[in-house]
């Protein structure tokens, strides 16, 4: 089964048609199951709420992909979805138009199937949908958000170095961290660590593990059950105040009216 453009299982809320992109929000009921299937486009999609099981054709066992997951899936790649007893609820971005990626932008990063932890740019991109944002802002964010990534990526794997720090990161950011201490597992100087991290990833050491931080965090308020004072303490925030100060910054509005918006889907 080949989907078409923007169809997709599910109920589908929230379609936005941009210059570049083609955005759409999908509900999932609890155990929702779909079939084998594939898209005739390339798309990324996010789960914002709950979690599912991914199964390919030709394998038997399956790939957990759970809240905040992002999932880079390649035109034609087939699948089926089991979704957990919670259901589900996904972010889909399309290329509007293909001959638009004149960059090859789409081609690069949609070889294979993959899947990668948020970035703080795709969390601008929900929230800026949840705010009822202008199309071109959302337009301009989902271009940054494709464009870090890519450079991201094409930086890690430039750099072994690199790798290890921004794994090591990725695995304790939630706690205090020192330049040193990352330098002294990647086995070099804290120095040389700067300046590789830099160059590869545009972007200083503190600067990403502060964009770690606020990224879990905001995809920890989708948790109905978490409050400001725990989400602040568990992705990383020794108070409360340096928490929301830093959130604003990044999302220009507070957690919590982040988290207001988050319950209206």
């Amino acid at each position: 089964m080949i989907l078409s453009k923007g169809a997709y299982f599910g109920l589908k809320d929230r379609v936005r048609v941009l210059d570049d992109y083609l955005v759409t929000l999908t509900y999932y009921q609890d155990q929702h199951k779909i079939p084998h299937h594939a898209h005739e486009s390339a798309y990324a999609s996010i789960v914002l709420r709950g979690k599912y099981l991914e199964k390919r054709k030709s394998s038997s066992e399956g790939t957990e992909v759970g809240t905040s997951k992002v999932v880079f899936r390649q035109m034609g790649y087939e699948h089926a979805n089991e979704f957990s007893n919670t259901g589900g609820v996904c972010l889909n971005i399309e290329l509007n138009d293909e001959s638009k990626d004149k960059l090859g932008l789409f081609s690069l990063l949609f070889k294979e199937y993959h899947t990668t932890p948020p970035t703080l740019e795709i969390a601008k991109v929900v929230n800026a949908l949840l705010a009822g944002y202008r199309d071109d802002e959302i337009n301009c964010l989902i271009g940054e958000f494709f464009a870090s990534f890519l450079l991201q990526t094409q930086g890690v794997r430039d750099s072994v170095v690199v790798n290890k720090a921004v794994d090591f990161i990725s695995e304790n950011f939630h706690r205090s961290l020192s330049l040193e201490e990352i330098a002294a597992f990647a086995n070099v100087h804290p120095v040389y660590l700067a300046r590789a991290f830099k160059n590869k990833m545009n972007s200083t050491i503190g600067d990403f593990i502060r964009s770690k931080r606020i990224t879990s965090a905001y995809f920890d308020l989708f948790n109905a059950e978490s409050t400001l004072t725990n989400t602040a303490f568990s992705t990383g925030f020794f108070d409360q105040a340096h928490f929301i100060k830093s959130f604003k910054g990044s999302f220009n509005q507070t957690p919590t009216q982040s988290k207001n918006l988050q319950k209206l889907i």
